[in-house]
């Protein structure tokens, strides 16, 4: 949203910027009292001069306030423009009210409304589910890790390979600029706008992890939103947790993600199907559907 402001680079950094929505109705208010002033006194250029100016100042942040709404409803499929506020406003607060856990079921069937009591619920169906921090690790045998594909000296020479500032820049541009943001607050499009003023410190943070193995415990930290699977949720099992993580973190993985890309076909069988780049584990799905609906038929070979 920021960056289609014209005086973007040379404010980031610098100081904070002013609330989009505020600023529109202030330049709302001020685009009214000029008009008022051009009715009063319709011959005068300077009143029609100003009328234009706050114009202009008003469809500028008008319109950058609705991209902002828009990101915040997640209403992408609205082409903007056309003054969807009142939408966006409605969808903002149909997303807040269905997302809001007001009560929730506990072990004994009975409902609770106490925060931090359905918070308990929360954190303990979820220790219960996923288990406590282990201090051991169990190493892996080699002699099981041998029996499958092994990858050859020059693959594990091109996956150990530091990483250049180029695969960084481009792991950042690769990252969508419409998803939410971490706990920073600041979203891959942030970056890739201002990426002559922080694409130094960016590209250096990222490659002294891939050196040490040490990430900064703020970059790190991540905010976890509990998504609803059913209507009407009533118990913690129906909430799936996702992690808002910060675009370095996301960066991070991505870098990851395309080195392993170019390896893992040559390790994982072809049936299955969800590691393999473009495809998904629908397609074997599809491909039995197709299988038995033709079974029977006498012209499709078996």
């Amino acid at each position: 949203m920021w960056t289609q402001r014209p005086q973007f680079e040379a404010i980031v950094g610098i100081q904070k910027l002013k609330d989009a929505k505020s600023e529109a109705d202030e330049d709302r208010k001020g685009l009214k009292q000029a008009q008022i002033q051009l009715q009063r006194n319709p011959t005068s250029a300077a009143h029609q001069q100003i009328e234009a100016q706050e114009y202009a100042k008003f469809r500028q942040t008008s319109y950058l306030a609705e991209i902002y709404l828009q990101q915040r409803s997640k209403a992408t499929w609205i082409k903007l423009g056309d003054d969807r506020t009142r939408y966006f406003y409605s969808v903002i607060r149909h997303r807040k009210l269905k997302q809001a856990t007001t009560q929730l079921k506990d072990s004994t069937g009975n409902w609770q409304t106490d925060a931090e009591v359905i918070a308990g619920l929360f954190i303990n169906y979820y220790e219960q589910l996923l288990g406590r921090r282990a201090h051991t690790r169990v190493p892996a045998l080699k002699s099981i890790l041998r029996n499958g594909h092994v990858l050859t000296i020059e693959k594990h020479i091109t996956l150990v390979r530091p990483f250049a500032e180029k695969e960084v820049k481009g792991a950042i541009f690769q990252i969508d600029g419409n998803k939410s943001p971490g706990p920073d607050g600041y979203g891959s499009g942030f970056y890739k706008a201002a990426w002559k003023i922080v694409g130094w410190d960016v590209t250096a943070t990222v490659i002294e992890f891939f050196q040490n193995g040490h990430f900064l415990k703020q970059l790190n930290s991540t905010v976890i939103a509990l998504i609803p699977k059913v209507e009407a949720p009533e118990e913690a099992s129906q909430y799936r947790p996702i992690s808002c993580c910060n675009v370095l973190y996301k960066c991070i993985s991505k870098l990851i993600c395309n080195r392993l890309k170019v390896v893992v076909n040559q390790l994982v069988a072809d049936n299955q199907s969800a590691f393999v780049q473009e495809r998904s584990m629908l397609h074997n799905v599809l491909i039995c559907h197709d299988i038995l609906r033709h079974y029977n038929r006498k012209i499709s070979p078996r």
